[in-house]
């Protein structure tokens, strides 16, 4: 064999040799978006599992678009009451926003829903109303006293419409959901927003259409 015809093979098996292991690696460090400084790094499949999710939003995220996809908006209410009408045909909730701890010695010190979150929150939207109406009264999805939060996005085939949006000190949010023959029958929502990072969302976008998902908080 030719000194020029071993030297071909020699680098083919070296370059097949080298793909091999790096495909190989590949496959078992798969790549983790983390979302925190543009980061991305390696991760084994175990340090994957054990990976602790990533926080919620902070309130009333402004948003953006990525690509095609919306960044949703987030506020946090707490049911403050129950009320059942027509015999418990139907029940409707009326929800108002978190707020923070109140000083020392005020006889609401001890709220359970004082923590740091609900600081946060009612610095964003320290003031508000949520009303939801739901069909029968036994699978109610939130008790008194219960967190939820409202994430709202954007969106031409939602069925929420934002109804009005005025603003001088702070920026009031108005949405509405007309009846439906669903278990969620109809719904409202007003939020006095403080928090201007939040306002680019809203402003110009009366009468537009949104999704607006409620859940525990």
């Amino acid at each position: 064999m030719s000194r020029k015809n071993w030297l071909n093979r020699r680098n083919h098996y070296t370059l097949t040799r080298s793909v091999s292991r790096r495909t190989k690696k590949m496959s078992t460090t798969p790549i983790h978006w983390t979302g925190e400084q543009n980061e991305v790094r390696r991760e084994t499949p175990a340090q994957s599992a054990g990976r602790v999710p990533r926080a919620a939003p902070p309130p009333l995220t402004t948003s953006r678009k990525v690509g095609q996809e919306m960044v949703m908006v987030r506020a946090k209410f707490r049911v403050m009451e129950v009320s059942q009408m027509h015999n418990g045909q139907v029940t409707i909730l009326r929800l108002l926003p978190v707020y923070g701890k109140p000083p020392k010695g005020s006889a609401l010190h001890e709220e359970p829903d004082a923590c740091e979150e609900n600081r946060r929150f009612w610095e964003a939207t320290p003031s508000g109303e949520a009303r939801l109406t739901y069909q029968g009264f036994e699978q109610i999805p939130f008790t008194i006293g219960q967190c939820v939060f409202f994430d709202m996005v954007e969106n031409p085939e939602g069925d929420w419409k934002l109804e009005s949006v005025t603003s001088s000190s702070c920026m009031t949010v108005k949405f509405h959901r007309p009846w439906k023959d669903e278990f969620l029958r109809s719904g409202s929502l007003e939020m006095n927003i403080v928090n201007q990072e939040a306002w680019t969302s809203f402003q110009g976008k009366h009468q537009t259409l949104w999704s607006v998902v409620v859940h525990s908080a």
